[in-house]
């Protein structure tokens, strides 16, 4: 999932309508995010990794919660 996947998903869960060079973290204190996340394990050009040089990104944005309401993200 790419960044501005994303901000996109964020913005329209949150109902949030900013442009993204104009966003703050701080629109997202107090919500709690449920990721799915995946490990590299290959490079661009699809060689394996070491294991020290492997990391995580997210491949799914779940959910968003708030005190208030939780809201789910289609797919």
């Amino acid at each position: 999932m790419r960044g501005s996947d994303i901000f996109h998903d964020l913005t329209r869960i949150l109902d949030v309508r900013i442009r993204p060079d104009r966003a703050s973290a701080t629109a997202l204190r107090g919500v709690v995010i449920g990721v799915e996340v995946r490990t590299v394990v290959t490079d661009y050009r699809k060689r394996p990794l070491r294991e020290w040089q492997r990391y995580s990104v997210i491949d799914k944005l779940l959910f968003a919660e708030t005190e208030t309401k939780h809201l789910a993200v289609s797919s």
